[in-house]
C-alpha cells in the first residue's frame, strides 16, 4: 500500500476524518472531493483509498492532494479491495474524533460538517448521525428528496426491516465507548454499513438530520444497482435474522419477511381479509419491539407507535373499516392505542364530509 499527501496545515488530531473509497471513479471524483474541500468547517482530513484504479483516478487524486494538504491518499494499486476492506484501511489511518463518510460519486453540502457537528455538540449521547439527501442523476439534476426517521427509537424500529441511514451522509465516533476502533465487516459482500449501524446502536444513541446535506448520485453504474438482485436477497436474510431474534417462536419464511418489509414502509391498500391479517403481523412485531424498549419512556414510544398505527389505518379504505374490525386488525390497533383510532377516524370522516379525497395508503 502506498501512502501520500502533504500534512502542512493539518492537525495531528483533526476533529473529523472524511473516509472515501474509490475505484475507477474519474467521472465524478473531482466534484465529490471538491465538495469536501469547500466545507465551511475546515478542521478535517480527507482520507481517500484508491483500490486498483485503471482510469484517470490516480492522476486526479495526486492533483487534488497537491492542492490541499488535508487530503491523504492510500493507494492499493494491484488488489481489488471490496468496499469494507478499503474503508477499514481508511479508518485505520484516520486521526479524527469523528468519521464522516462520503462516496466518490456523491456531493456534500458546504454546511454539512458544521451542521452535523453542531447537532452532536448539543446531543452528546448521539454517536451516529446521518442526514436526508437529494437524489441526483448523472448530470447532477435533482430527481427527488429522500428523508429518514429522525429520532433514536424511530430509527431502531426502521432498522428492523430497512436501512435507516444514507451511508454517504453519516458521521460516527472513531472509537467505541470501550475504546475499540469502529470497523466494517469485511466478510459481508453487501450491507456492511447496515451491520455496522446495528453494532453502534448497541453502544450509543443515533439520529438523523432532516436537512438534505448530501447529494446521492444515481447513474446506473453504482455497485448497488449493478448487483441489485444479490443485494436484495442478502438484505432479506439480514431482516429475517432480526425478526427471528425478536420473535424466536415464530417461523419466518422469505415471503413473510418480504411482505412485512413492505407493510412497515409502504403498506398496500388493505381491502380484504388476507392483507388485513398480514398487516396485523406488523402489530405483533411492534408489540415485541415495544416490550424490549420499555425503558425509553412512554412519550417516545407513543410517538413512534402513533406513526406505525396511523400508517396502517390510512391503508384501510373507509368503506372497509367494518371488515377491518371483524377480521381483528382494527380491534388490535384499538387495544394498542384507542386514542389514535378515534383521532384518525374523525380526521377521515371530516375529510369525507368536506369532499376531500381520502388519504388511503398515503397517511394523514
Amino acid at each position: 500500500m502506498q501512502k501520500s499527501g502533504a500534512t502542512d496545515g493539518v492537525e495531528d488530531h483533526p476533529t473529523v476524518s472524511f473516509v472515501m473509497s474509490v475505484r475507477n471513479g474519474e467521472r465524478y471524483l473531482r466534484e465529490a472531493v471538491q465538495s469536501l474541500l469547500n466545507q465551511s468547517f475546515g478542521d478535517f482530513e480527507c482520507i481517500i483509498v484508491d483500490s486498483a484504479s485503471t482510469d484517470a483516478t490516480p492522476v486526479i487524486l495526486q492533483e487534488l492532494a497537491a492542492q490541499d494538504g488535508r487530503i491523504r491518499l492510500l493507494t492499493v494499486p494491484d488488489v481489488k479491495l471490496n468496499q469494507s476492506q478499503a474503508l477499514n484501511l481508511g479508518l485505520a489511518a484516520a486521526r479524527g474524533t469523528w468519521i464522516a463518510r462520503m462516496d466518490a460519486d456523491d456531493r456534500s453540502h458546504p454546511q454539512r460538517l458544521a451542521k452535523q457537528l453542531a447537532f452532536l455538540s448539543d446531543h452528546p449521547t448521539v454517536g451516529l448521525l446521518g442526514t436526508a439527501c437529494r437524489v441526483v442523476d448523472g448530470s447532477g439534476t435533482v430527481q427527488q428528496k429522500l428523508s429518514q426517521p429522525l429520532d433514536d427509537l424511530a430509527i431502531r424500529w426502521t432498522w428492523l426491516c430497512h436501512n435507516p441511514f444514507l451511508h454517504a451522509s453519516v458521521m460516527f465516533r472513531r472509537l467505541l465507548v470501550d475504546g475499540r476502533a469502529v470497523r466494517y465487516d469485511e466478510k459481508a459482500p453487501f450491507h456492511s454499513d447496515y451491520l455496522l449501524w446495528g453494532q453502534l446502536m448497541q453502544q450509543m444513541q443515533v439520529a438523523n438530520l432532516g436537512a438534505c446535506l448530501v447529494d446521492q448520485r444515481d447513474h446506473g453504474d453504482n455497485y448497488s444497482l449493478l448487483k441489485h438482485n444479490e443485494s436484495q436477497e442478502a438484505f432479506k436474510q439480514l431482516v429475517k435474522s432480526n425478526l427471528q431474534r425478536l420473535l424466536p417462536d415464530q417461523l419466518w419464511s422469505d415471503a413473510s419477511v418480504q411482505r412485512l418489509r413492505g407493510m412497515v414502509l409502504y403498506p398496500p391498500y388493505l381491502k380484504d381479509y388476507r392483507t388485513m391479517r398480514e398487516a396485523a403481523e406488523v402489530l405483533q412485531v411492534w408489540r415485541r419491539f415495544k416490550e424490549q424498549h420499555a425503558n425509553v419512556g412512554e412519550t417516545h414510544l407513543e410517538q413512534v407507535e402513533r406513526e406505525v398505527l396511523v400508517q396502517l389505518l390510512a391503508a384501510v379504505p373507509m368503506s372497509h373499516m367494518l371488515q377491518a374490525w371483524r377480521c381483528g386488525l382494527l380491534k388490535e390497533v384499538w387495544q394498542l392505542n384507542a386514542g389514535v383510532v378515534r383521532q384518525h377516524l374523525k380526521f377521515r370522516v371530516r375529510r369525507f364530509t368536506q369532499g376531500a379525497p381520502q388519504p388511503e395508503a398515503q397517511g394523514l
